[in-house]
């Protein structure tokens, strides 16, 4: 920071999420390819409404999409897999930068919210990624933020369900085999203390969304975890325009 103090700053909650989802909306509606710089709305009223937070921006709004926007952009994460056997040590490390160079700002002015050129410029490889997403409906997050004050976990099964589905539909299966709930609890109950607590919020959860993607058809196997059948994505994503004549 400007008096030499360091920050630390992690991508959560609803405002990363939702981020992170307006990020790769962008990219894929990017005619350039070449280019791989998001610009930002002109005002975070206009991000704001983006994604779907329709009240007018507060004080403390500008802060934390400020940190927020800073920590998506900033995120770099080594994975390690250890690969070892009984019979050798082995590890496998992998770099995920999110971005090149940032620019981020708004002003405080009333009446005078123009973005200072701010802009995302994303790495080769998160470009590429996301150019690829699979497709969320944006109605859906509409009712995920307004109905339920975009809980973070509604969105982050959304989002994972909707991959899920994805590769269950271009797969030669009609249903995937019983995801338990011991994998699902440590994909999203980091902050659970029992299984009993996270297998009920999940399976809450699960409704919500369930309720406003109609063609989705799971099944839950109490003591076991659920198993997901093929189903009609909650989007069907646009075609592109024909050269022919």
């Amino acid at each position: 920071m400007a008096k030499g103090e360091l920050v630390t700053l992690w991508p959560s909650g609803k405002y990363a999420r939702l981020m992170l989802i307006w990020i790769s909306t962008q990219v894929t509606r990017a005619q350039d390819s070449n280019n791989h710089t998001i610009p930002l709305p002109q005002s975070l009223r206009q991000l704001m409404r983006d994604l779907h937070i329709s009240r007018d921006p507060r004080g403390t709004d500008y802060r934390l999409f400020r940190e927020q926007l800073q920590a998506i952009s900033s995120l770099h994460i080594n994975i390690t897999d250890d690969l070892s056997t009984d019979t050798e040590e082995m590890y496998e490390t992998q770099t995920i930068t999110m971005a090149t160079k940032t620019k981020i700002g708004w002003t405080y002015s009333p009446g005078d919210e123009g973005h200072i050129n701010g802009y995302i410029t994303l790495t080769d490889e998160t470009w590429d990624k996301m150019k690829k997403s699979v497709p969320l409906d944006d109605e859906v997050l509409e009712v995920l933020v307004q109905a339920y004050r975009g809980h973070g976990q509604l969105i982050d099964i959304y989002m994972w369900l909707s991959l899920r589905i994805y590769g269950l539909n271009h797969s030669s299966r009609m249903q995937t085999s019983v995801i338990t709930w011991k994998q699902l609890e440590a994909q999203f109950g980091g902050s659970f203390h029992e299984r009993k607590e996270f297998t009920r919020s999940f399976k809450s959860a699960l409704e919500k969304v369930a309720a406003i993607w109609p063609g989705l058809h799971y099944e839950i196997i109490d003591k076991e975890g659920i198993v997901l059948k093929r189903s009609r994505q909650s989007v069907t994503p646009k075609r592109k325009p024909s050269n022919t004549q």
